[in-house]
């Protein structure tokens, strides 16, 4: 196994090992190994574009936002032949958007970057098998 140093601001630092201790890592290098192995994946993925995936998108937005909602409804209406479904969950003045969705990676990939051009559109995450 190789060693890699790395400088960190100390606020990072004490995340880290808040983390470290919520989640029962084992050490900073078992978080730091767990965390790259994630960024990878989805490395491998964006740079994928033959084959079907399977990907879960995790969206929030502000309600709150002009047209925010149809926006979101709308697009997801354009896609409908890569989501199989979705989740709708209300957080006060945002809301959280679970979507499944099968499809080819530049498919997925496009229905992410149509989702993020949305304004009101705070955070997307994916995950893909």
């Amino acid at each position: 196994m190789g060693t890699v140093n790395v400088s960190l601001p100390g606020e990072m630092v004490k995340k880290m090992d808040r983390i470290i201790k919520e989640e029962s890592y084992a050490s900073r290098s078992e978080l730091v190994r767990d965390a790259l192995r994630g960024l990878f994946g989805e490395v491998s993925w964006k740079s994928r574009s033959e084959g079907v995936s399977l990907a879960v998108v995790t969206m929030s937005f502000n309600i709150e936002g002009k047209g925010t909602l149809n926006e979101v409804g709308r697009t997801e209406h354009r896609y409908e032949h890569l989501i199989l479904t979705s989740l709708h969950n209300h957080m006060g003045k945002n809301c959280l958007e679970i979507i499944l969705a099968r499809g080819t990676a530049e498919d997925i990939k496009e229905l992410i970057r149509q989702l993020r051009a949305i304004r009101g559109v705070e955070t997307i995450r994916v995950t893909v098998v």
